[in-house]
């Protein structure tokens, strides 16, 4: 049986494993090697060879202490050896599961990229091929199917105490009680922060509209290559209450901020 592909598959999980693995057996190894190293010391005052009298002169002591360690070194050194080689196998799991981890992340970056740019061109085509009618029926059945998904419409963060519009932001299906002109000039003033700034993070965003930021807004964003660009779909939430989706035509994408 080819195992290839399950190593592949998990060769992260692998060399976290092997890391862990590695740091314990290099602990017990340490400590052993110490036992040992006491043992030889016991066996060098059998065999006559004392430490160093501390009542000795101190020129005689730091001459007695060098020949003493020296040949505690040459006795007791290969005791180590196990320890070494654990701690190198352990360092080079975590190096190489360092390494593994950036490359699938790469590539998930990269695929993201690719499945974005697919979707954005499905949403064209699809806006191409149905009549306004029909589109606005099918994406006002896809906001009512998240909401049923993120029922947090009975958890609103009210952001705008004048209006009792209910709005679903469609990446993290939090909800805001806002407008449609304070979202669509939120969207506005960070466009603005990306043609000073040359990008700006979903995280920006969010503050812009109320919503409390997350650790996966900040990975991702949007560039001067594509500024943000949001569709507002009216809906209904699943206990028959009004709700407006806030639905992104570009969704932000990691590497945003490296050119």
């Amino acid at each position: 049986m080819d195992v290839r592909p399950f190593l592949n598959k998990n060769a992260a999980t692998l060399l976290a494993t092997v890391a862990v693995a590695g740091t314990i057996t290099s602990i017990y190894l340490a400590v052993q090697a110490g036992i040992k190293t006491k043992q030889t010391m016991s066996q060098m005052e059998d065999d006559g060879f004392d430490k160093p009298d501390k009542e000795m002169t101190k020129e005689g002591y730091k001459e007695a202490s060098k020949v003493y360690r020296k040949m505690l070194f040459q006795n007791s050194w290969k005791h180590y050896i196990p320890v070494v080689v654990a701690g190198g196998i352990t360092v080079a799991a975590i190096t190489m599961s360092h390494t593994v981890s950036v490359r699938k992340q790469a590539a998930l970056a990269g695929l993201y990229a690719v499945t974005e740019r697919a979707y954005s061109t499905y949403k064209d085509e699809v806006r191409e091929v149905l009549t306004k009618g029909k589109r606005e029926e099918v994406e006002a059945k896809v906001a009512e199917k998240m909401m049923v998904d993120n029922p947090g419409y009975k958890e609103i963060i009210i952001t705008d105490e004048d209006t009792d519009v209910t709005m679903m932001d469609s990446i993290s299906g939090r909800y805001i009680k806002s407008s449609v002109e304070k979202v669509r000039k939120a969207m506005n003033d960070v466009n603005q922060d990306i043609f000073s700034d040359q990008y700006a993070s979903l995280n920006d965003f969010w503050q812009a509209i109320g919503l409390p930021t997350t650790n996966y807004g900040g990975e991702v964003g949007w560039n001067i290559d594509s500024l943000i660009d949001i569709d507002f779909v009216a809906a209904m939430t699943p206990d028959g209450k009004p709700c407006i989706s806030i639905f992104y035509k570009h969704l932000p994408w990691s590497d945003y901020c490296k050119f």
